[in-house]
């Protein structure tokens, strides 16, 4: 009888210990419990309160953030005179893109080039020098597959009609490496330059917007010189 009691005494303390263990009850399965309804997914990441809800740390939906460069033509303001490098970037973006969205790419860079990068200057003008350029603004297609360019050269007005004949003869369509332009055509502008490159449509439509938004903004506009296609 004594050796009974003992090993029910016995057994009630394994039950005892077994209902309070933190495993007990636990599947081999079961997660740690979780924001929200305890998924892990992505409604769930970056919850750092655990209150179930994922905050903004103010990057979210942003592009190229502290970038100077431009995208989307939302981004600029027309203008009604050009007198300097970002009245010629809002010129590009505003008073001429507005005009002929539709044949435009779908994402478009613009960008004023520094003048002593003189690799990006050769790149996008085939310029070997900036003699009488006061500034250049470049403005392409943001995708990498794009052969779609808008070149424009501010200049002091002392050798417009030479540099307008370099940019012209050294364009290079193939400067790509994905894609290469159908055809180019160029227009001065007062004492600026303005080279569109790209296929057949985007060039006329784009040259003919140059000439549309600038009657109001220059005083004298040049002859359209198609120099490629």
């Amino acid at each position: 009888m004594k050796h009974l009691s003992y090993a029910i005494l016995i057994l009630a303390s394994v039950l005892l210990l077994a209902a309070c263990s933190p495993m007990s009850g636990r599947k081999d399965d079961q997660k740690d419990p979780l924001p929200g309804d305890g998924i892990l997914d992505d409604s769930t990441l970056g919850d750092r309160d655990g209150d179930g809800h994922v905050e903004d740390d103010g990057t979210s939906g942003s592009m190229n953030a502290g970038s100077d460069e431009k995208e989307d033509t939302g981004a600029f303001t027309a203008v009604e005179k050009v007198k300097d490098a970002d009245d010629a970037v809002n010129f590009i973006g505003a008073n001429v893109y507005s005009l002929c969205r539709d044949s435009l790419p779908v994402m478009t860079r613009t960008r004023v080039l520094s003048n002593d990068d003189m690799d990006a200057l050769t790149y996008s003008t085939e310029l070997e020098d900036t003699d009488g350029i006061s500034d250049v603004i470049v403005s392409e297609s943001a995708l990498s597959d794009g052969s779609f360019s808008v070149v424009m050269l501010r200049t002091d007005g002392t050798n417009t009609e030479s540099l307008a004949r370099r940019l012209a003869e050294g364009i290079d369509p193939e400067k790509w490496d994905h894609a290469s332009a159908g055809k180019a055509a160029a227009i001065t502008l007062d004492d600026d330059i303005v080279l569109v490159m790209g296929d057949d449509r985007q060039v006329d439509d784009v040259i003919r917007a140059v000439t549309t938004a600038a009657a109001d903004v220059y005083d004298k506009i040049g002859e359209v010189r198609v120099v490629l296609g």
